[in-house]
């Protein structure tokens, strides 16, 4: 935002400086931002990972104590899937229990 108001100033000449004071500082406004902008994507970054290590850790502890019956009456790995998945059989008979006809 500044280094276009900065290159507003330069071609109208606003200052009276030389090219090379305009030049430099553009330069430096334009490093100024470009480090700020690299700090806020760090910063993003590190918050992000950081709430998802936290989801994820949450997550393992809650599973972790659960009883162990809980895995004997819901298994777990592909268990949609054996049973034929969404057009199986069963889901139709299932199926034609919850809608009405």
């Amino acid at each position: 935002m500044y280094t276009d108001k900065w290159v507003g100033s330069w071609f109208g000449d606003t200052y009276g400086a030389t090219t090379a004071v305009y030049l430099g500082v553009f330069v430096m406004l334009s490093t100024v931002y470009g480090m700020l902008a690299l700090a806020r994507s760090l910063a993003f970054l590190f918050f992000c990972v950081r709430a998802s290590v936290n989801t994820h850790n949450r997550l393992l502890d809650h599973v972790l104590v659960l009883p162990k019956s809980f895995f004997d009456t819901n298994p777990a790995g592909g268990s949609w899937w054996s049973r034929g998945g969404h057009f199986s059989a069963g889901g139709q008979q299932q199926q034609s229990r919850l809608l009405p006809t």
